[in-house]
């Protein structure tokens, strides 16, 4: 592959990959016939701008993670979530009866999960952000691989 093109797609890509990892991929790219070039330009990456914006504004709920991929992780924080949502409505049903220990049990319970569900969103800014850049460069680097055993 010529170095302009190999220029031209690592341009496109930088981004969406980790910093520092041009050097590997020029590297990698060199070995890849001219025809194949074509392929390389299609791969679909992720953007982390989507996942940091899906983070600050949907969070709480994995949006963030079910973009990156994380299924789980994304299940997980939406569960968490729906049980958030779940003590509040025991709570303030049960402000009636004014049955304290239910009261503090139901309160202190939602207080912990919207606590977990924040430190964890603003953890996962950081950790989805670059998670997706990673995860970029490893579907770059499975397309190039495969492109160089055909």
């Amino acid at each position: 592959m010529d170095s302009n093109s190999i220029v031209a797609l690592i341009m496109g890509w930088q981004d969406k990959i980790p910093q520092g990892s041009n050097i590997l991929l020029q590297d990698q790219l060199k070995e890849i016939p001219d025809d194949k070039i074509s392929i390389l330009s299609t791969i679909q990456l992720k953007n982390p701008i989507v996942g940091l914006a899906l983070g600050l504004v949907l969070g709480s709920f994995g949006a963030d993670r079910f973009y990156k991929g994380n299924l789980l992780l994304g299940g997980i924080k939406l569960t968490l979530f729906v049980l958030y949502l779940i003590c509040i409505a025991i709570t303030a049903s049960v402000l009636e009866t004014k049955s304290l220990d239910t009261i503090i049990f139901f309160g202190g319970l939602s207080i912990f999960f919207i606590l977990v569900l924040a430190l964890w969103s603003i953890i996962d800014l950081f950790l989805v952000w670059k998670g997706i850049k990673k995860d970029n460069l490893v579907k770059i680097q499975n397309t190039i691989c495969s492109l160089s055993d055909e």
